[in-house]
């Protein structure tokens, strides 16, 4: 097997310096290239988290307006099972008030019916 050694060169001429130095501006241009790509995809995402921000924010709205329309709808029925329950003792009260005239009909009935056997 053979190697081969290559021995560094121990002197650095200023065309081989200017070709280093072109090289490296090349490259940091390329990096600089990318890191702008990068920001201008970042603003892009930031862009998009901005539309997502405000889509929160009116969800939030409608989901207020949602939270008040139920406050409002359980209001109406607390109010409604308070009239149920009035309507439930005023219908109670009238079919009392019938079974006391319905038993002193009764009443009248048999009294009648006894009076007019007996006599």
């Amino acid at each position: 097997m053979l190697m081969v050694v290559m021995t560094p060169r121990e002197t650095w001429t200023d065309q081989r310096l200017d070709t280093l130095n072109k090289r490296v501006d090349e490259g940091f241009q390329e990096v600089d290239q990318r890191f702008d790509e990068f920001d201008q995809r970042f603003k892009e995402v930031d862009h998009r988290f901005d539309l997502v921000d405000q889509r929160f924010k009116e969800v939030d709205r409608r989901f207020g307006e949602v939270e008040r329309r139920l406050d409002r709808v359980d209001d109406d029925l607390r109010e409604m099972g308070g009239d149920i329950n009035h309507l439930q003792k005023e219908v109670s009260a009238r079919f009392e008030s019938l079974d006391h005239k319905l038993i002193g009909a009764a009443v009248v009935l048999i009294a009648a019916l006894i009076s007019s056997n007996a006599f």
